[in-house]
């Protein structure tokens, strides 16, 4: 049996989860999600993650704090033991922000 790959998304935008969420579910994916830097650090907590995606504006702890706060240290290793993947998509700012 083929081992399932979890990806953690966090985002503050649901929209943007919720469609990242479909995408990934359809490629036979489990998603966890988290609104924000700190909350994906609990879920990280909690559970462990092989690929996280991490918006890089985020109100509170955005993704690049989110970094530094130690995502490597509590997700399962990669295959070559060095940390998860992890990347950081990011939208232009809304109109009026």
């Amino acid at each position: 049996m083929a081992a399932t790959w979890t990806v953690l998304v966090a985002d503050d935008e649901t929209t943007a989860r919720k469609a990242m969420r479909k995408m990934l579910e359809k490629l036979g994916l489990i998603v966890a999600e988290a609104a924000d830097g700190r909350e994906a650090l609990q879920v990280l907590q909690q559970s462990q993650a092989d690929l996280v995606l991490l918006d890089a504006r985020m109100p509170g702890l955005d993704g690049f704090a989110a970094l530094v706060a130690g995502f490597s240290r509590r997700c399962r290793p990669a295959p070559r033991g060095s940390g998860p993947p992890t990347t950081a998509p990011c939208a232009p700012p809304s109109a009026g922000s």
